[in-house]
């Protein structure tokens, strides 16, 4: 991160740190860390909107690069790594650049599965069960 190279012990005191982190669990989530019914449903249409596609699951994400359509012409970089999921709810802007600001207008316009992955558009049920469940991680 502008510094010098990290040294391959540095590296490896790092990866171990970082393995004794747990992630706090979701406060959308039920005392005993299941989902409501609404997130369950949710969990239904992220699957069938091909969500996980780029984001996969466990941690909501993967290492490709996809072009989504919310470029610029003026971009240095064509696509996005997918960001994790992981978290989601605590976010107070959405996407790269801050465009959405909430879960429910995010799956409504610029990041619709519809427009990302050309699935079906999704029924307003839909999108608050999927924004549910996008709560729950």
């Amino acid at each position: 991160m502008l510094g010098p190279e990290p040294s391959e012990e540095d590296v490896a005191a790092l990866t171990v740190f970082l393995d004794t982190l747990s992630r706090p669990p979701s406060p959308q989530r039920g005392a005993d860390g299941d989902l409501d019914e609404a997130a369950r449903r949710g969990r239904s249409v992220f699957d069938r909107a091909g969500c996980g596609d780029c984001h996969e699951p466990p941690l909501y994400t993967s290492d490709r690069v996809v072009d989504v359509g919310l470029g610029s012409p003026g971009d240095r970089y064509r696509g996005f790594n997918p960001p994790s999921l992981l978290g989601v709810s605590q976010r107070v802007l959405l996407l790269h650049d801050g465009r959405e600001s909430s879960l429910e207008d995010l799956l409504r316009g610029s990041h619709s599965p519809s427009r990302v992955n050309g699935s079906a558009e999704l029924a307003e049920e839909e999108i608050r069960d999927l924004a549910a469940f996008l709560r729950s991680l």
